[in-house]
């Protein structure tokens, strides 16, 4: 949803998220090792963020954009390393991230030409 004036646009958005991420356990101290071990999971939530883009020119845009992406909590088990490896470990991912950018746009409404 956004509101556009002369060549600027703010807008907001919403919606789905999900990220594949893999999270590493180092267990290895100068007195013990304990071992390393890794576990992928997947996860999902929402995402939701805030921008503003202006036309530099008829076929230039720039674009500032901050967006906030929540994926829970969730478990994370590292069965290869000992000690840990019966312990529940849980994990509350969210992402901030800000985004400024250079659009092109191709073809599509040059400038008219004056008759």
């Amino acid at each position: 949803m956004g509101f556009a004036w002369d060549r600027s646009l703010a807008y907001a958005k919403a919606g789905g998220a999900w990220a594949n991420t893999t999270y590493s356990l180092f267990g290895n101290t100068n007195a013990i090792a304990l071992g390393r071990g890794s576990s992928t999971i997947t996860s999902s939530g929402w995402v939701a963020g805030v921008g503003l883009e202006y036309a530099l020119t008829n076929n230039w845009t720039t674009v500032f954009e901050y967006d906030h992406a929540d994926l829970g909590s969730v478990t994370v088990s590292f069965p290869s390393v000992m000690v840990v490896n019966s312990q529940i470990t849980a994990v509350k991912e969210t992402i901030d991230s800000l985004r400024l950018g250079v659009n092109y746009k191709f073809g599509g409404d040059g400038p008219v030409p004056a008759r």
